[in-house]
């Protein structure tokens, strides 16, 4: 077995709505990177970026309130660089 070893630098921001993937997910990204923040939905997602300054973040497209396009849409307005990865169902 290869031990990962884990990143303490990396600052992760993780936006997902449903609970059992959100859970999932963050349990599997807290294993690899210390500083991981995690959102319900892209207001709370864009607040936080806002705060938090991840060096990359992974958004669901459908959400509450604000979608996780609309929530990269904004955060480009921002910061133009950081990296976005937009998941779905």
């Amino acid at each position: 077995m290869v031990k990962i070893e884990k990143d303490y630098q990396t600052k992760v921001l993780y936006v997902e709505d449903d609970p059992d993937i959100r859970e999932n997910i963050e349990k599997l990204l807290k294993r690899r990177y210390e500083k991981v923040e995690v959102c319900v939905d892209g207001l709370e997602g864009l607040e936080r970026f806002k705060e938090f300054q991840p060096n990359i973040i992974i958004t669901d497209v459908l959400m509450p309130r604000m979608s996780g396009l609309s929530m990269s849409e904004e955060i480009r307005k921002i910061d133009n660089e950081v990296p976005i990865i937009v998941t779905t169902a």
